[in-house]
């Protein structure tokens, strides 16, 4: 705002002792609405991050958080697809210490939600403060299918990199994939 002042006080002011022409005022107001317009962007651009920022607070991060320590799958399920157009911004979200929707499910041993939350695009390896994967928190309450599961997913996905997680499911379950409708 300040540098917003100062053109305003060059374009009303003599420039040593002479009037500026009519072409340098026009450049003058040309780059003050351009700046106005930067800022604008800047403004909105805040506004929109906030909306979708990845962490715990915003409101879809928070519901998914809620959704998935609640270990209700149906519910989880209904609501990643209902939100499927923007639930891709939030999934990898982080609580204060940094784990994600996965770390909480495989902390608490729920292939189900895991395999739910990966097909939504969730990351596998992302670590929390400790420096620990959602496998390495399953292995550490012994959920020796969920580790083993992410294992296999892990795999898929460096195998099959550019395939959609609906078809790296058809390649995990063949004619039985529980997502094909989706």
């Amino acid at each position: 705002m300040h540098l917003l002042k100062n053109l305003d006080d060059e374009l009303t002011s003599p420039k040593n002792n002479k009037q500026e022409t009519k072409e340098e005022t026009s450049q003058l107001l040309q780059i003050n609405e351009e700046i106005i317009e930067c800022e604008k962007q800047r403004l909105k651009f805040i506004e929109m991050k906030s909306i979708f920022s990845p962490r715990e607070d915003s409101p879809l991060s928070k519901e998914l958080f809620r959704l998935v320590k609640e270990g209700n799958a149906s519910k989880l399920q209904k609501f990643l697809f209902q939100h499927r157009a923007m639930i891709g911004r939030v999934i990898d979200a982080r609580d204060a210490t940094q784990e994600t929707a996965m770390h909480w499910a495989a902390k608490r041993g729920r292939k189900d939600i895991v395999e739910l939350l990966f097909v939504f695009g969730a990351t596998l390896d992302l670590k929390d403060l400790g420096g620990r994967t959602p496998a390495d928190l399953a292995d550490m309450i012994k959920a020796d299918k969920v580790e083993e599961f992410i294992g296999v997913l892990r795999d898929l996905t460096k195998r099959y990199p550019h395939i959609s997680r609906t078809q790296l499911m058809d390649k995990l379950y063949g004619e039985k994939n529980p997502y094909v409708l989706w």
